[in-house]
């Protein structure tokens, strides 16, 4: 039996096979493809990168999932990126296309994770030294990714390869430093130590110590006078084991030496350190 078709029914028919044909076409375009994403390795050691490969065909967009920083730009279908896991980790590719359709694939990372960061100690070779005087800070960090001392008066790059190190530094005020250690996992553990500065003080000086003459007779008076800077005491000790003690730091005595005789002024600073200067009267 033949069917007889008008002009219209044939034109219905055409239009029908068109859009079907399009949509077809249409959704053959916009599906997206992964054609591949790879790792450099699947196994690495805690602290290592590895770099993710990737091919993707149709596709509007495409982003990966267990990143541990999202990138700044916009992946593009075909490239590369160098990642830091701190563990194991699944990354995961998606693929958008432009009709809300998705694909996926994912690969895992194995991570040898190192144990856990910790400061074994961090300490100061002085508690407490004079301004202009250097102290310098030992420490010993075991399985860190990074190492940092906050407090320095020039940034010193720490080397967390080094486990056990020193650094000499420059206090010109009293300072904490602050030990950062930073592991594997991300974890970070800290450790302080205060180094107190006080201001120098001054060296003790003795001036002027003299004797009015230094050869006289038996029974002639003689002054001996004294002038210092930067001190509490003065004494006064001679050379056959007489001390005059509690003398002031500016002074003078008057005596009358019968035999020859070594003066010591023993001047002791505000400081705590001794000086001393010796003058001789000679008795004829």
């Amino acid at each position: 039996m033949v069917i007889k078709l008008s002009k219209l029914s044939l034109s219905i028919i055409l239009v029908i096979v068109l859009v079907f044909s399009t949509v077809a076409t249409v959704s053959a375009v916009t599906s997206p493809v992964i054609n591949s994403f790879t790792s450099s390795a699947t196994s690495i050691s805690a602290g290592d990168t590895v770099t993710l490969k990737w091919n993707v065909s149709n596709a509007q967009s495409i982003e990966i999932v267990g990143l541990e920083k999202l990138p700044e730009d916009k992946l593009p279908l075909v490239g590369k990126l160098e990642v830091l896991p701190f563990t194991s980790t699944t990354y995961v590719l998606l693929a958008h296309a432009s009709d809300g359709s998705m694909k996926s694939k994912a690969i895992t990372v194995n991570v040898d994770a190192k144990g856990k960061v910790s400061i074994k100690y961090f300490t100061a070779s002085d508690s407490e030294i004079e301004l202009g005087d250097t102290v310098t800070l030992n420490y010993k960090v075991l399985n860190a990714k990074s190492i940092e001392i906050v407090g320095l008066e020039k940034q010193i790059e720490c080397n967390p390869n080094v486990t056990k190190d020193s650094i000499k530094v420059w206090p010109l005020a009293s300072t904490t430093y602050v030990l950062l250690a930073v592991g594997y996992n991300g974890e970070m553990v800290s450790a302080k130590v205060t180094v107190n500065v006080v201001k120098k003080q001054d060296e003790p000086v003795i001036n002027v110590f003299k004797a009015s003459s230094y050869s006289v007779s038996r029974g002639t008076l003689v002054s001996i006078t004294w002038d210092t800077d930067n001190v509490s005491s003065c004494s006064i000790v001679t050379s056959d084991g007489i001390t005059l003690a509690d003398r002031p730091a500016d002074g003078s005595i008057s005596l009358t030496p019968n035999i020859t005789r070594s003066y010591t002024l023993v001047a002791v600073g505000t400081n705590g350190e001794k000086v001393s200067k010796t003058i001789t009267i000679v008795v004829n």
